[in-house]
């Protein structure tokens, strides 16, 4: 996917519109498989006008005896030219 990403930037620009969405199945916040898509497309969570409570970006929650873990698995990450055009994101 980065390099497909990549690709668009340097055939189309760096001003190409890139939107990838969807179900990560790992935490799109911090996980390490997605530090190369995160240095190429901002989370539309991160760059929308209107904030968005941390809490409001859970889309997986576990619980056991030992306690919680609640993770954002569902994204939208976007290139630099949409990032200003963002007004809202939501779960």
């Amino acid at each position: 996917t980065a390099r497909i990403a990549r690709q668009a930037s340097l055939e189309f620009g760096q001003d190409v519109p890139l939107i990838l969405n969807g179900d990560f199945n790992t935490d799109t916040r911090m996980a390490p498989e997605l530090d190369i898509i995160r240095e190429l497309l901002s989370s539309a969570f991160d760059v929308a006008k209107e904030t968005v409570d941390s809490s409001d970006r859970i889309t997986h929650s576990f619980h056991n005896e030992q306690g919680s873990n609640y993770s954002q698995m569902d994204d939208f990450f976007i290139s630099e030219s949409l990032r200003n055009r963002v007004l809202k994101a939501h779960v």
